[in-house]
């Protein structure tokens, strides 16, 4: 009879063995039930959407840089810059890209 540790690492590499075979053999099983998966459906397009009617996504038509500096310059003075310095960037920031311009 062998001993107890040989006995063991046998039972071990036979369960390694078997859970091997049985995992290659049931992968092309669980791979098929992806297909139908409803998360493999999405609906939402993603990177694939496309703004509506080519418009370039801006809330307002482009503007004169000039104007839109003056503009958003309005709205981030609304918040005090020494209280609320990123709220105040934050606004100039968004007002700008809503205008087509750069910051």
């Amino acid at each position: 009879m062998a001993p107890y540790n040989v006995k063991k690492e046998n039972d071990m590499k036979r369960a390694l063995i078997t859970a091997s075979i049985l995992s290659l053999v049931m992968m092309p099983a669980f791979a098929a039930t992806n297909k139908h998966h409803s998360a493999a459906r999405s609906k939402n397009p993603g990177y694939a959407s496309e703004p509506p009617n080519g418009s370039l996504g801006y809330a307002s038509e482009p503007m004169d840089r000039s104007e839109a500096m003056r503009k958003c310059n309005d709205e981030a003075n609304k918040w005090s810059y020494r209280d609320y310095q990123t709220a105040s960037l934050t606004v100039y920031r968004n007002c700008m890209v809503q205008h087509g311009q750069t910051e």
